[in-house]
């Protein structure tokens, strides 16, 4: 019912106010409406003796009246099993208040914002993890707004002026480092000078701009940023020194997005570098680059692969002051520290050294020049020792000892002849069957009586073939042969190493040795002087092939 006021006129018994009856209308109305809302429309519901502070109105059964009001007074409100620290939050579960953590869904298992509480020490604990509700769409703090000097924003980590972030194109790690600068201009293309020279010749801005940019290598990428959030991507190019070098500037390229971008330096700008974080692949292998920079210098490894040192470095093992080192003189030769020895494997003895006369002193081995047939050596005797087949090479002749211990050159470079023309080159052109005296010079070959030559070839491993007096012109296969005591025979084995011939008292490969009155060497020239108490049956033989075997019949 609209409010209703009794009218009662302009002064008293002037005509104009309601009457009797309608005065009475209206407060019977507004006595009604107060019976019906406070009342049972016959009595009124509310008792009010000595109310108190905080005291509410509360249904005893039969009227409101005064009183505290509890929670179980509330039939939508349920606080049993509540802790400290907890609120009461709506639960549509039930359609009632219950208590529950702070930030957490409804009480009794609302499941809005779960897993966060309140540890009592004003700090969020987070028990599950932390999503946001749309992929790659939020940050995590913000420059302005950091977790004391961390903030995760654009994929970057930040920590102070420092992030790790990871390349999108190599999936690589990279630090970024961010730095304030105060500078003079920047203008704009693609490509852009950054100047550090400021009107109020502020050395300190200019010296901290002149000191990483100096040092900077070329192509590192940057990114620029002025107070009102313009950015541009570049590569570093080159500082330039001014002014003695306190101060420079530098070029940049454009590298990325906003290439064309203006830069204000109204204000003071950020610029952040990002660089390559070393850190081992899937392989296992580490890529550092081209470069390793230290104080002292840098190592590098060129295009082909190869470890290239400062021009005035060296290698050093030990700390500082060590003699262990070695390094390049002006020409380009190694030098050793004074007393320097270099040791082949674990063994102590194989060592070079050199002694302070300039000596260098090897162990009692071989030097060998790439394969293993080429080889020096000084035997214990301090003899020079050469290969079986060694040759000493003298401008374009050539000297070697030959298969049969003859000195031979070849004055033309190529073709071998012995020197002189001796007593070897002569049984190699004798007919088979010759006997040989030959003198020449200062050099005089005695032969202890009549000699007789035979010539032993190998056709194949089942036979000697000989040549000789009284044999075919193509000589016989392992024939037997007749020898006279008292007489000489040269033995000449043209097959070499590989068919050794040895005179035996025995067959086999096993056979016994007959040595009396032989001398010479088994792979080529030996001389047998028959002694008078000889065995009338002796034996040629291979030590290699058992059937390369001959009689020899002595009378």
């Amino acid at each position: 019912m609209a409010k209703q006021n009794v009218n009662i006129g302009v002064s008293a018994n002037d005509g104009t106010g309601d009457t009797l009856r309608d005065g009475a209308i209206k407060l019977n109305n507004v006595i009604n409406e107060l019976y019906d809302y406070l009342g049972d429309q016959t009595n009124l519901q509310i008792s009010v003796g000595s109310p108190s502070t905080n005291q509410v109105l509360k249904w005893n059964g039969s009227v409101f009246t005064e009183g505290q009001l509890a929670a179980a007074n509330l039939t939508d409100v349920d606080i049993s099993g509540i802790t400290n620290g907890q609120v009461l939050k709506w639960n549509t579960a039930n359609s009632r208040f219950q208590p529950g953590d702070d930030l957490q869904g409804g009480g009794g298992g609302g499941s809005s914002i779960t897993n966060l509480t309140n540890n009592g020490s004003d700090e969020v604990v987070i028990s599950t993890n932390f999503l946001p509700n749309s992929d790659n769409t939020y940050d995590l703090g913000s420059s302005t707004l950091r977790f004391r000097d961390a903030y995760l924003v654009n994929a970057s980590l930040w920590l102070g002026d420092t992030a790790i972030s990871s390349d999108d194109t190599t999936q690589e790690f990279q630090r970024k480092k961010k730095q304030v600068h105060t500078v003079q201009s920047i203008d704009t293309g693609a490509t852009r000078t950054i100047s550090s020279k400021l009107a109020s010749e502020n050395s300190t801005q200019e010296e901290k701009f002149r000191n990483r940019f100096s040092v900077m290598k070329a192509g590192t990428s940057l990114e620029i940023e002025d107070s009102l959030g313009a950015k541009a991507e570049v590569a570093f190019a080159a500082f330039t020194a001014e002014n003695g070098g306190a101060r420079g500037f530098i070029t940049v390229t454009a590298a990325g997005a906003n290439q064309s971008q203006a830069i204000s330096t109204a204000a003071d700008i950020h610029i952040t570098s990002k660089s390559r974080i070393v850190s081992e692949d899937e392989s296992g292998k580490v890529d550092v680059g081209q470069k390793l920079d230290f104080a002292g210098g840098a190592l590098e490894i060129d295009g082909d692969g190869i470890l290239e040192l400062p021009a005035t470095g060296g290698i050093r093992f030990g700390a500082s002051g060590s003699n262990k080192t070695i390094d390049f003189d002006g020409n380009d030769n190694v030098v050793l520290a004074q007393g320097t020895e270099i040791q082949f494997g674990s063994t102590a003895t194989n060592k070079l050294s050199m002694d302070a006369s300039g000596n260098l002193t090897l162990p009692d081995a071989e030097l060998r020049f790439g394969s293993a047939g080429r080889t020096l050596k000084v035997d214990a005797d301090g003899k020079l020792e050469l290969p079986a087949d060694g040759e000493i090479k003298i401008g374009t002749k050539r000297i070697k000892i030959g298969t049969n211990g003859t000195l031979d050159v070849a004055n033309d470079g190529t073709n071998f002849n012995e020197v002189g023309g001796g007593f070897q080159t002569q049984v190699g052109n004798a007919p088979a069957g010759a006997s040989i005296i030959k003198g020449h010079n200062n050099s005089t070959i005695f032969k202890p009586s009549p000699t007789t030559l035979y010539r032993f070839t190998a056709p194949d491993m089942n036979n000697y073939n000989v040549k000789g007096p009284g044999l075919p012109a193509g000589g016989t296969n392992n024939v037997t042969l007749v020898f006279y005591r008292g007489f000489t025979y040269d033995l000449d084995n043209q097959a070499g190493s590989g068919h050794p011939l040895r005179i035996q008292s025995t067959t086999g490969l096993s056979g016994t040795e007959y040595t009396t009155g032989v001398s010479g060497d088994k792979n080529a020239l030996q001389t047998f002087t028959v002694p008078l108490d000889a065995p009338t049956t002796l034996y040629y033989q291979c030590t290699a092939h058992t059937n390369m075997i001959g009689t020899i019949d002595v009378r």
